[in-house]
């Protein structure tokens, strides 16, 4: 036996808070694309028992030409996140970069702004299990642990 399992999701650009909104999703339950990029939030319920995931990160994990004069990093989710809440973690001083200020630029993107050497391996863990696990959902989940590794170039 085979299921088939089918999301149905509007594809119109423009803004919209519901399917009634959307004259492609009039007759539908799927939650309109609102043009971000990013995938439409379901019904809050859905949301409420599973953890954030990273959808995003700047720079890109494995990248290994990261601009040395690249001032942020950036993390984004997969859904909406608690303010003020956030754990960029460092597992050493050499692979850590210098940090200054972090904060949520939307309610799915944080920000940690840092100053970065060239030719320099990062390593940035994105929470980390047990203890460093402050970035999580309206809901109170915590997110999946992710791993963020890259190397600047040279100047």
């Amino acid at each position: 036996m085979f299921i088939l399992l089918a999301l149905l999701a509007c594809t119109s650009p423009q803004e919209c808070t519901g399917p009634s909104e959307c004259a492609e999703c009039q007759d539908t339950e799927a939650p309109c694309d609102t043009g971000d990029g990013l995938a439409p939030q379901p019904d809050e319920d859905y949301l409420a028992t599973y953890r954030p995931s990273v959808v995003r990160t700047t720079p890109q994990a494995g990248d290994q030409a990261v601009d040395p004069s690249l001032e942020e990093l950036r993390v984004t989710f997969s859904k909406d996140m608690m303010d003020q809440s956030w754990a960029w973690v460092q597992i050493s001083d050499a692979t850590f970069p210098e940090s200054h200020d972090v904060w949520y630029e939307d309610a799915r993107t944080n920000v940690l702004s840092v100053t970065l050497e060239p030719e320099q391996v990062y390593v940035v863990w994105i929470n980390s299990e047990p203890d460093y696990m402050a970035f999580m959902d309206t809901y109170g989940n915590t997110a999946v642990p992710y791993l963020l590794t890259f190397r600047t170039a040279a100047e």
